[in-house]
């Protein structure tokens, strides 16, 4: 398990590996969302 740069951990064993870092864990709840994130931005 080590830091990763931008915040969050990034854990790898042979075979596996998770990426809990900031960034990631933002695009998942981004892509989770779908288009509800798009509306945010719409006039």
């Amino acid at each position: 398990m080590s830091e990763h740069a931008d915040g969050g951990v990034v854990a790898r064993v042979p075979g596996r590996r998770v990426d809990l870092s900031l960034t990631a864990l933002a695009d998942r709840a981004l892509d989770r969302m779908g288009g509800e994130v798009r509306s945010l931005w719409e006039p």
